[in-house]
């Protein structure tokens, strides 16, 4: 490419600075499409939350996706739950080994509910955090709470795990 006549460990060094910046390249766009998610505005949270199972689908996991006709979002409530969907579904592909995910998004009186449930390993709720320096659960619990919304989760080691997300819609 760029280093025709460069000496071996030279070509060398460069080929791994160029592979840290493409490494490093995508973990800014990860990072930016938690900030700001993708497409929010143009397909809406239902075309969004489409998107954002493609990896356990592309992983082999049967995922079914629904959400109520008419559901009207503020861009900071579909945000939030954006990011708080985003966050378990990758929980859901890194921890449960899940064959099954639901996804449900409705509206009750003023309020949007994110359900989403996997047939995963579960955990035991009482005993807190599943796994040390994990955070995702935290974080979603912040997001949503920070929202004016609540959270609540239910997990059985070997049953699978419900993440219920109530927000206000306006």
């Amino acid at each position: 490419m760029y280093h025709r006549g460069l000496d071996p460990p030279t070509r060398s060094v460069i080929d791994r600075a160029r592979a840290i910046v493409q490494r490093d390249v995508a973990t800014l766009r990860d990072i930016l499409t938690s900030v700001y998610p993708p497409d929010l505005a143009n397909g809406g949270l239902a075309g969004c939350l489409g998107d954002l199972v493609q990896p356990l689908l592309g992983a082999g996991v049967a995922v079914e996706v629904t959400v109520d006709e008419g559901i009207e979002l503020s861009p900071a409530v579909a945000a939030t739950l954006y990011r708080a969907a985003r966050e378990a579904l990758q929980n859901i592909r890194a921890h449960a080994s899940a064959r099954h995910v639901l996804v449900r998004l409705s509206s009750h009186d003023g309020t949007v509910v994110l359900h989403i449930h996997d047939d995963g390993v579960g955990f035991d709720t009482a005993a807190g955090m599943p796994v040390r320096g994990h955070f995702g659960l935290r974080l979603i619990h912040d997001t949503v709470t920070e929202a004016g919304g609540e959270v609540g989760i239910t997990s059985t080691p070997g049953a699978g795990t419900c993440i219920r997300m109530r927000v206000p819609a306006a």
